[in-house]
């Protein structure tokens, strides 16, 4: 539990009823509390702030509108068809180039105990994409000391499956596990240390006249593979299917129905509770 905005004030989780704070032996009570964990973080609108606060530099934040791409080739990620897609659905959001675009990159959750630490740490790195390909750092204002109003867009999300499962809700554990198919899934366990198994699951996704789809002797004996993979969902649907469920700021604890028989929903996707415009 995060004590925050409006419980900020809280001393026990409003879940789990636990103490924020650390007792203490003294009589006379200390002006600061202890609590037995503190999240530290980096303040994202500061650094993006300071893109634009050198004119020297500033420039390059726009350069990714008005270079030139080579035809067949992607020097930098607006060359990519994505970015253009994106130009094409957000029309107001082009208009105006200092607007930034984000990368996000996820690892797993690395907890205190796992690795013998004092503390626990998820590395989270977020990547400026306006900048050209030779830039490492950020700039500074904008040119000609112009007053406006940044714009930030999360472009696209690089994660291993554990961080799948931690940031998009979808447990990964279990026959379900996999994100792409689902429920749609023909995995199984294994008989004596009852371990999901996705043995002979590839198939399906080969083309229908692929030999091996007819192979009764390569995979699972005398068994041939019909099944199509069915397309992955996109992001509308994914949202549709989610309304259903807990929000999980007020449930975190608590599984939606139907939670590992017809889906693996643990909690709603964090990109779809975050601010939108």
């Amino acid at each position: 539990m995060l004590y925050w905005k409006y419980d900020i004030d809280m001393e026990y989780c409003k879940f789990c009823g636990d103490h924020r704070y650390k007792p203490t032996r003294d009589r006379i009570p200390r002006r600061k509390k202890s609590p037995y964990a503190v999240l530290r973080y980096l303040s994202l609108t500061r650094r993006l702030q300071r893109l634009y606060a050198s004119p020297a530099t500033a420039d390059h934040i726009t350069w990714h509108a008005s270079h030139v791409t080579e035809e067949d080739s992607m020097c930098h990620s607006s060359d990519a068809k994505v970015w253009r897609h994106f130009d094409r659905t957000y029309p107001d959001f082009t208009l105006k180039p200092h607007h930034v675009r984000l990368g996000l990159c996820i690892d797993r959750f690395a907890p205190h105990w796992q690795y013998g630490r004092t503390y626990s740490y998820w590395p989270v790195i977020i990547t400026p994409y306006n900048l050209l390909p030779e830039c490492v750092y950020g700039c500074t204002i904008m040119p000609q000391n112009q007053a406006f109003i940044m714009r930030v867009a999360l472009m696209w999300i690089v994660n291993e499956l554990p961080a799948y499962g931690m940031a998009y809700g979808w447990s990964i554990a279990g026959i379900m596990g996999y994100p792409i198919c689902m429920d749609d899934t023909s995995a199984f366990y294994l008989q004596h240390d009852q371990k999901a198994c996705y043995f002979d699951w590839h198939r399906r996704f080969l083309p229908q006249d692929h030999p091996y789809q007819r192979n009764k002797k390569a995979f699972i004996k005398n068994r041939q593979e019909r099944n199509i993979a069915r397309p992955r969902l996109i992001g509308e649907e994914i949202r549709v299917r989610m309304e259903e469920y807990s929000n999980p700021i007020k449930q975190p604890l608590v599984h939606p129905p139907g939670y590992g028989t017809e889906h693996k929903w643990a909690k709603k996707n964090i990109f779809y509770i975050g601010p939108r415009t």
